[in-house]
């Protein structure tokens, strides 16, 4: 290899806040607190993690080296960094002048069954949907099925967004520049914009959603029918779908996360109900009722209406199938918990920590018992949450879900023949292909966004990009249209942004970088 190359990641952390009052109550809460601090912490090294700056020879990037030092550069770099940031399983594709030139593969598709990841390996793409479907909505821009500037309810026989809004001028052009007002819970969607259309940037997949609905209904055969006739087959993506076939089931990654993760889910949303509940309670009963003692047996009404808003809240974000899986981990972590709590305040009681020192008159209490338990609670919770860093395995996504905005299964390869057919024009005039980028929603001093991609500059290099991100699926996709290269990086752990993040940036020779801050959201 020619020059040293280097990646250094930074990692930001989040801390919470939890209001605390005076006796048994307080002593509830601080435990609760600190529990809930270490795992909040733990959540912002997975979910938030800055992307590795990459230092490259002359800003070129393995784009311009030769085929056979880049394989070696990369097959050298990818399992290091798969074993050091505990990514399962990596796809590669790299595209340089117009033409895919190397497909990588790196690690297991499935841990339990060692089985390796290969060229036909299907990953969930997620986010990496939504460039596709643009591209499509585009071609039927081009046919006259679709317009980019009238409304996108117009002829439609069965509505989608809320009858007020279906008069309203949503257009084409608004839900590809993320301008649609619609929101970006997929489990939950709203269907009634946040704001007017076309007004201001804000991360869309509902916005995708309905753009699935109407092309569904103007497309001939329907929505998936429709991009495997003229998508996927003229680009030669065979193993493409927004759904899975029952013979290539068998091919399909699994996803990866921590265990914390999902039990967090349940977690964080019910120690905060739970807090907020118990002040309700504490406050009714001290000044409505006059009782100034709050007693243990006061928490139940708390605990229990926390349980069943968590149920709610929970099922809204990630689904009621979801949920029962959720429970169990969360049941395990819980339960990890507590019993390493109970052995070591058990080792604290036999050496005599939780009773008066020898010589000291007491009168009936026991000072050292409450520094003993909160030194069992934070040993506990650490311990808990550095095995809990395990990653679990996710049950796949409903083969026969089809959603435009983050439900496509693919291979690097068959994405490496999309960006080889984006480069080249092979579906697109030169006009649309000139209509994606014009008037591109800025964003910040680096970012910006197309009809259907992101657009960042950097110095003089300009990058189209999209990022994906699916429970135990991260993604990249990034093109460089000046020097008609790009690559695609696929990974089925939810640790696996920062490494895709990291090859994008030694293959493009630039910082990297292409994701969206939550606040841009």
């Amino acid at each position: 290899m020619r020059e040293q190359r280097r990646a250094i990641a930074h990692h930001t952390s989040l801390q919470t806040r939890l209001p605390v009052q005076g006796g048994v109550f307080k002593r509830i809460v601080v435990h609760l607190y600190l529990v809930l601090c270490l795992s909040v912490i733990g959540v912002s090294s997975v979910v938030h993690a800055e992307d590795g700056v990459m230092l490259l020879p002359h800003n070129q990037g393995m784009l311009t080296w030769p085929v056979e030092d880049m394989v070696g550069a990369l097959e050298a770099f990818v399992p290091r960094r798969i074993e050091e940031l505990d990514v399962p399983g990596v796809a590669i594709a790299v595209v340089r002048n117009g033409h895919v030139v190397y497909g990588g593969t790196f690690g297991v598709r499935d841990v339990l069954s060692g089985e390796p990841v290969t060229r036909d390996t299907l990953f969930e793409a997620a986010s990496l949907s939504k460039p596709i479907t643009a591209h499509g909505a585009l071609m039927m821009v081009q046919d006259g099925t679709l317009s980019l500037s009238k409304p996108l309810a117009e002829g439609l026989t069965v509505p989608w967004l809320s009858q007020e809004h279906d008069i309203k001028p949503m257009t084409l052009r608004d839900v590809l520049s993320h301008r649609s007002g619609l929101g970006n819970n997929l489990m939950s969607p709203d269907r009634d914009p946040d704001v007017e259309p076309g007004t201001l940037f804000e991360y869309s997949g509902v916005g995708y959603m309905y753009l699935q609905h109407v092309m569904g209904q103007k497309a001939a055969g329907g929505f998936s029918k429709w991009f495997t006739q003229h998508v996927f087959e003229p680009l030669g993506m065979t193993r493409t779908g927004f759904s899975v076939k029952d013979a290539q089931t068998d091919f399909m990654a699994r996803g990866y996360v921590p265990l914390y993760l999902p039990a967090l889910l349940f977690f964080v949303p019910f120690l905060l109900l739970c807090t907020v509940s118990t002040i309700g309670v504490w406050a009714f009963q001290r000044f409505v009722l006059d009782r100034p003692r709050f007693q243990a047996r006061d928490l139940s009404i708390p605990i229990l209406l926390s349980v069943g808003l968590t149920f709610f809240a929970v099922a809204h974000y990630v689904g009621w199938g979801a949920l029962p899986y959720i429970l169990l981990l969360t049941f395990c972590v819980v339960l990890f918990f507590f019993l390493l709590f109970l052995l070591l305040r058990y080792l604290a009681d036999v050496m005599g920590l939780l009773h008066p020192d020898e010589g000291i008159i007491s009168r009936g209490r026991r000072p050292s018992t409450a520094r003993a338990v909160t030194i069992c609670i934070v040993l506990s919770a650490a311990a808990t949450y550095s095995v809990s860093r395990i990653q679990v395995p996710l049950p796949h996504m409903d083969f026969q879900q089809e959603n435009a905005a983050n439900s496509l299964r693919t291979t690097a390869g068959d994405l490496g023949l999309f960006v080889s057919g984006f480069l080249k024009g092979s579906l697109l005039s030169p006009v649309l292909y000139q209509e994606m980028f014009q008037g591109a929603v800025i964003i910040d001093d680096e970012m910006s966004w197309g009809l259907g991609l992101g657009v960042r500059q950097q110095s003089q290099l300009i990058t189209y990009w999209q990022w994906g991100s699916n429970p135990g699926f991260e993604s990249v996709m990034v093109i460089d249209p000046v020097r008609r290269g790009g690559v695609v990086v696929l990974t089925n752990s939810s640790h696996g942004q920062v490494l895709a993040q990291e090859i994008a940036g030694q293959v493009m020779g630039v910082a990297s970088g292409w994701h969206l801050y939550p606040a841009a959201y």
